[in-house]
């Protein structure tokens, strides 16, 4: 198998899946057949685990605007904010705030 196709075919596949989260309905089969994917590239020595990690941080940030890191460190900013009932996070502007 070829390299350049099997890593577009994950970028496809991890841009989907992210497509779906944004969209609020993560499909759990996508992502499946993701790991899937990625243990079938790495038992065929296609691909290792880095490569696999960059590109789905790629994918992440073409998808989101920001990396995977980044994204979560937002979101448990919103859950301790939340969490503590702290309104001065809610009166920063919500385009500020994502």
């Amino acid at each position: 198998m070829d390299n350049k196709f099997f890593t577009d075919k994950l970028t496809s596949l991890f841009t989907q899946y992210f497509e779906s989260v944004l969209a609020r309905k993560p499909d759990a089969e996508l992502k499946n057949r993701i790991q899937g994917f990625i243990q079938a590239g790495e038992l065929l020595s296609v691909i290792d685990r880095e490569q696999s990690a960059q590109i789905m941080e790629s994918a992440h940030l073409h998808v989101f605007g920001e990396s995977i890191v980044e994204r979560k460190s937002k979101k448990e900013a919103f859950k301790e904010a939340l969490k503590s009932r702290d309104d001065s996070y809610f009166e920063i502007p919500a385009y500020e705030r994502l």
